[in-house]
C-alpha cells in the first residue's frame, strides 16, 4: 500500500482486490451512464418513461463515432441522436449533377431516423461526430404506448436558417466588393473592421475576421459554426444582424450590420455609469432579446456591456453569440463557459444549467449599468467564483441602488437557486417589477420611442467613430488552415 498502512481484521471477512486502473474505469463509466440518463430524460419520446425503463434504453444505446467528411451509413429502423459534433445535410447527386449546397446543419440534441429513401447525404463536420443510436423495434417494445413515441420522424429544431446561406438582399455580394474603412476593435477572437460596399458606398458593415488556425488549435470549430447558425436564424431588433459569411485559406469572415455608436461598455466608461432611465432602456432591450432567444430554446451565456453595441439611432443590440447554445430536447447543458465575473453558480459548480443563467447575468448587468462596476468586483476569477457561490446576500450595494427598486430587482434576479429567480417561470414578471414601472415596452419593441440622448451617436461620419484608420504594425498573418471544417462559410 502507498502509505504502508497495516490493516487488522476484527472478524472473519472477505476482501475484494480491485486494480486502480479498473476502479477508475468503473467510476468513469458510471459517470458517463449518469450523464446519458440525464441527456435522455427530457427527450420527447422518453418524457413519461420511468427510471427502470430509461435505464434499459440507455443500456441498449450503441455509441457511434464518425470522422470529418464521412458520409453516414444510416441503418433502417434506427433512431440517431447527436451527442457531440455537427452534421451537414446535402442533397444527393441527381444524374450527373452534384449539389454542393448545404441544406441544413444539425448539432447536439437533433435527432433523425435511418431512411433508405432519404434524398440527403448526412456528412460529418470537423472534428467528428458522436451519435447515440437505438433500435426502433426495441424502443417500440419498451415505450410503444407513450403518447410521445415517434411524434416526429426528423427533428429539424425550432430555429432554421430561413435566409439560406446569406441574406437575400446581398446574395450577389463578393468579398472583393468590400472596402476597409478602419479597425473597430480586436480581441482574442480576431478583429472587426468597418467596411463599405463598393457598389453602394453608403452601405456600411462590421466585418468580423477570425483565424481558422487558432480556432482549430483551441478546438472552437463547433462554437463558431453554432454562432453562424444561430445568428442567421435570428430576426430581432435588438440582436445584431448577420448578412453574409465568407472564407479564405486563413480566415472566416462574418458580415454584420455596423454599430455606429460603439459598445455600451465604452460609453459607460466615458460617463462612469448610467442614470436610471438609460439603464432601464439598455436593460429592457437586453430583456426583449433574451425573451426572444429563450422562446426558441436558445441561451446566450455572455450578457455584459462589452457584448452590446449601439446602432446609428441609439438602439442597443446584442453581439458575439460565440457562447450561445441551442438546448434541444434536453433543456440543459453542462459546459463550463462564460465570462468569470458574470457566471451563474450552477455553471461554476458544473451541475447543469439552462436559461436561468441568462436571468442571473441580467441582474449582474443592471447592477453594472447603474454602479459602473461589476457585482462581484475582483480581478481574480477564483475569488469571483467564491463570491458567486457564497451568494448575493453577502454583497453590499452602493448608494445608486441601495434600498431602491433596482436593488430589489437585482437580488431577485440573482438568487442562488435557478428556479427561484424572478422571470424564470414567466419573464413578464420582470417587466412588471417596480423598477420598470411606467416603461414604454411597446414603444421600445416597435422602436418608436426615443433612445436616451447619451446613446445616440453625435455623427455618422466615420472620423467621429472610434476607428483606427492607419496601422503602423499590421497584425501578423496566421498559418493556412485547409481542413475544410468551415466550408459552410463560403
Amino acid at each position: 500500500m502507498r502509505n504502508n498502512l497495516k490493516m487488522k481484521a476484527l472478524t472473519n471477512c472477505k476482501v475484494w482486490i480491485l486494480l486502480q486502473n479498473a476502479f477508475r474505469s468503473i467510476i468513469k463509466e458510471s459517470g458517463e451512464n449518469i450523464e446519458n440518463l440525464e441527456f435522455l430524460k427530457t427527450f420527447p419520446w422518453f418524457r413519461n418513461v420511468d427510471d427502470e425503463v430509461l435505464s434499459k434504453i440507455s443500456a441498449a444505446n450503441k455509441l457511434l463515432y464518425f470522422g470529418t467528411n464521412e458520409v453516414l451509413d444510416l441503418q433502417v429502423n434506427t433512431l440517431y441522436i447527436i451527442s457531440k459534433g455537427n452534421i451537414k445535410l446535402i442533397k444527393k447527386k441527381i444524374g450527373l449533377v452534384k449539389n454542393k449546397n448545404i441544406s441544413r446543419v444539425m448539432s447536439r440534441g437533433d435527432h433523425f431516423e435511418g431512411n433508405t429513401e432519404s434524398s440527403y447525404d448526412f456528412i460529418v463536420f470537423s472534428p467528428g461526430v458522436e451519435l447515440l443510436s437505438f433500435d426502433m423495434e426495441y424502443l417500440q417494445q419498451l415505450i410503444g404506448g407513450s403518447e410521445y413515441f415517434r411524434q416526429e420522424t426528423v427533428a429539424w429544431g425550432p430555429f432554421q436558417n430561413t435566409g439560406g446561406l446569406y441574406r437575400e438582399e446581398f446574395s450577389e455580394m463578393k468579398f472583393e466588393d468590400l472596402n476597409i474603412l478602419g479597425n473597430l476593435g480586436e480581441g482574442s477572437f480576431g478583429r472587426v473592421d468597418l467596411v463599405s460596399y463598393s457598389k453602394d458606398p453608403s452601405k456600411q458593415f462590421a466585418l468580423k475576421r477570425v483565424s481558422k488556425h487558432r480556432t482549430v488549435d483551441i478546438r472552437q470549430e463547433g462554437y463558431v459554426l453554432d454562432e453562424r447558425k444561430i445568428l442567421f436564424s435570428c430576426e430581432h431588433p435588438f440582436i445584431i444582424r448577420l448578412y453574409k459569411t465568407f472564407r479564405s485559406n486563413r480566415y472566416i469572415y462574418m458580415l454584420f450590420e455596423a454599430g455606429h455608436g460603439g459598445e455600451v461598455f465604452e460609453v459607460m466608461k466615458k460617463h462612469d455609469r448610467f442614470d436610471n432611465e438609460t439603464a432601464r432602456f439598455i436593460s429592457a432591450s437586453a430583456l426583449e432579446a433574451l425573451d426572444y432567444l429563450h422562446k426558441r430554446d436558445l441561451i446566450y451565456r455572455d450578457l455584459k456591456p462589452d457584448n452590446m453595441v449601439i446602432d446609428r439611432y441609439g438602439f442597443v443590440k446584442l453581439i458575439d453569440f460565440g457562447l450561445s447554445k441551442h438546448l434541444g430536447f434536453t433543456g440543459r447543458t453542462w459546459s463550463f463557459c462564460g465570462s468569470p465575473f458574470i457566471m451563474a453558480p450552477e455553471i461554476i459548480l458544473k451541475i447543469g444549467h439552462d436559461r436561468a443563467v441568462d436571468i442571473w447575468a441580467f441582474g449582474v448587468l443592471i447592477y453594472e449599468l447603474l454602479s459602473g462596476h461589476n457585482l462581484f468586483s475582483t480581478v481574480n476569477p477564483m475569488k469571483a467564483y467564491s463570491q458567486i457561490i457564497t451568494g448575493i446576500e453577502k454583497v453590499k450595494f452602493p448608494y445608486q441602488l441601495w434600498g431602491l427598486p433596482a436593488e430589489d430587482l437585482v437580488r431577485n434576479l440573482c438568487k442562488k437557486e435557478p428556479n427561484e429567480r424572478l422571470g424564470y417561470r414567466r419573464i413578464d414578471d420582470i417587466r412588471k417589477h417596480r423598477w420598470f414601472e411606467g416603461f414604454n415596452w411597446s414603444g421600445l419593441i416597435s422602436q418608436t420611442m426615443k433612445p436616451p440622448k447619451i446613446l445616440v451617436p453625435k455623427s455618422q461620419n466615420i472620423h467621429a467613430m472610434n476607428l483606427v484608420l492607419n496601422e503602423d504594425k499590421p497584425p501578423p498573418t496566421p498559418p493556412k488552415e485547409m481542413s475544410n471544417w468551415d466550408e459552410i462559410f463560403a
